[in-house]
């Protein structure tokens, strides 16, 4: 829980509801530099945000693994 906590604490975007009903916020793009992302609650926004944070978490170690060695 704690970690949920500070992942969205830390994430540089905003969250908001559209008139359509449906939450958005932008994650971090590689080539764009971000992409909207579009979910109809906002629990599935925040699930979003965390499987993404993790993802790049474990890249980073890795591309650090592979620099140190």
């Amino acid at each position: 829980m704690k970690e949920r906590e500070d992942i969205l604490k830390n994430h540089p975007y905003s969250i908001w509801k559209g008139k359509d009903e449906k939450w958005r916020t932008y994650l971090p793009d590689d080539k764009k530099g971000r992409k909207l992302v579009k979910k109809s609650s906002r629990k599935s926004i925040e699930d979003t945000i965390i499987e993404y944070a993790k993802k790049d978490k474990i890249e980073q170690q890795e591309t650090f693994k592979d620099r140190y060695f």
